[in-house]
């Protein structure tokens, strides 16, 4: 190929990669969501609503659980997953997020675990006493049985729990309000290159990583 013909066609390439990944093409793009925790137990039957703090943006929200969070487990930490989502628009996961669960203490019994912006107003609180409205017995059940009302009590709470995308929330556990380490969660668009490389390796889906000391 003469020098005059390989330009052609490095300049094609070039042009076709830039017309791929133009900002049309974006709401195509792999989404990734990353999940850091310094949670101090393992939570299960966890519900994150990826949303705005106002109900009026028009953005519904995003329910992460099981299956794209396996289990509904979140590890304790220090721990990390990478979860990656293909054909949901980026302002689908809003500016920030909230996380529900459950988890499991010494006697056996079950508590809520509840992720915010600084919850240290509601360390020695009793579940009712934070959430006026709300029982704790009532919602591990539903959080056990699958049922709707995790999502409904997110939803309902979401401006006080609310953190934004990148920055640490801290975890309470009831029934009394303990401290219950951290959670961070980060939404981002995969860039061209990773985003090639995903698909050339088939790996578009749900990824994770753990780390573990």
């Amino acid at each position: 190929m003469s020098e005059k013909s390989s330009a052609l066609a490095a300049a094609c390439l070039s042009l076709g990669l830039a017309n791929a990944w133009s900002p049309e093409a974006k709401a195509d793009m792999p989404i990734e969501v990353s999940i850091d925790s310094g949670l101090h137990g393992t939570v299960t039957n966890a519900l994150i609503l990826l949303s705005n703090p106002d109900s009026s943006s028009g953005i519904p929200g995003f329910i992460l659980s099981d299956p794209a969070l396996a289990g509904g487990v979140i590890d304790r930490g220090p721990w990390l997953t990478y979860l990656f989502f293909t054909g949901v628009p980026e302002d689908n996961f809003g500016t920030g997020y909230a996380m529900l669960g459950l988890t499991q203490m010494t006697d056996g019994r079950r508590s809520v675990v509840v992720t915010g912006n600084n919850l240290t107003h509601m360390h020695g609180l009793s579940f009712e006493e934070a959430f006026p409205g709300f029982s704790e017995a009532d919602l591990i059940d539903d959080l056990l049985s699958g049922g709707g009302g995790g999502a409904a009590f997110l939803r309902t709470n979401f401006a006080v729990l609310f953190t934004r995308h990148g920055a640490e929330s801290s975890a309470v556990s009831f029934t009394a309000g303990a401290p219950f380490g951290s959670l961070t969660l980060d939404v981002a668009v995969v860039p061209a290159p990773g985003a090639a490389a995903l698909v050339s390796f088939g790996l578009l889906g749900v990824m994770r990583r753990r780390r573990h000391q």
